[in-house]
């Protein structure tokens, strides 16, 4: 296993170096005066603990993965899902949620918020090329979200109960992008499901949510009977995260992996195991 930390940042030059002198790759998307740095570092290398002495208050604002063996998946009945795609050029519009308890985070010149609903379509800057070998792709941003294409969208569509296709918007015209589609889990799994999870409240509206932990997750098995459903968690704060937005988080049976698996569609797509208790 080993851990990964995804960050989308504010360009600064500062960071810009670092990332040379330790041949980190990166990406940089944006206009001049409004672009922002995107890059993985793991936590077994010696240049996250630089980072860390670098630049302290940078190093916890990134969303934190758990990379697994292929033995470990295959042998796990119920997955978590996400995408490390950078492709999708998102955009964050107020109107497509409801949220609430607004914070800020270093390098990041816009406000986050503590709780959030998405109640209608996403955004985006451009329509997505694929690639022959892509059909999976994840934002240019800190969001846990599942973007795909038409072709994906037909191999999966009406497989697995809860799972929905949603048409996103183009910014520019407002009209829906073609071949560009968010993988919607509808089904949500109730917190009394989370096994050793604990309660902790909002600091600024005292809202009662749960803290799960990074790790592998329990959950009680009578919650996870039935192989073609797939699930989401509603809102629930990670360790990792503990002082940030909540997340949902996205849970597969393994016939949804072994299916990509057969059909070549888990490149860029991180699974991770799912404990039953």
């Amino acid at each position: 296993m080993r851990v990964r930390h995804h960050y989308c940042i504010d360009e600064r030059e500062s960071v810009v170096e670092f990332l040379k002198r330790y041949q980190i790759s990166y990406e940089v998307i944006g206009m001049v005066g409004d672009k922002t740095i995107i890059f993985d570092i793991y936590e077994d290398q010696y240049s996250y603990e630089m980072f860390k002495k670098t630049f302290p208050m940078l190093s916890i604002s990134s969303f934190k993965n758990l990379e697994f063996s292929k033995e470990d998946i295959e042998k796990s009945k119920w997955l978590m899902v996400s995408c490390r795609g950078t492709n999708v050029e998102y955009v964050f519009q107020k109107e497509a949620f409801q949220y609430s308890c607004p914070y800020k985070i270093p390098f990041h010149k816009e406000p986050f918020y503590r709780h959030f609903k998405q109640i209608s379509n996403l955004t985006v800057e451009k329509s997505v090329k694929w690639g022959k070998r892509q059909f999976f792709s994840g934002p240019n941003s800190m969001e846990n979200i599942i973007f795909c294409s038409e072709r994906t969208k037909n191999i999966l569509e009406n497989r697995w109960e809860g799972l929905q296709f949603k048409n996103v918007i183009n910014k520019k015209g407002n009209d829906y992008v073609d071949d560009l589609y968010q993988l919607f889990f509808e089904k949500s799994i109730p917190f009394s499901a989370f096994i050793d999870a604990k309660s902790v409240r909002c600091h600024k509206c005292r809202k009662k949510m749960i803290l799960v932990s990074d790790c592998i997750f329990k959950i009680k098995e009578e919650y996870l009977q039935d192989s073609s459903k797939v699930y989401q968690t509603g809102e629930v704060i990670t360790d990792g995260r503990i002082f940030g937005e909540t997340v949902v988080l996205y849970i597969v049976p393994q016939e949804f992996y072994r299916y990509c698996e057969e059909h070549g569609m888990n490149r860029g797509m991180d699974y991770r195991p799912v404990e039953l208790v």
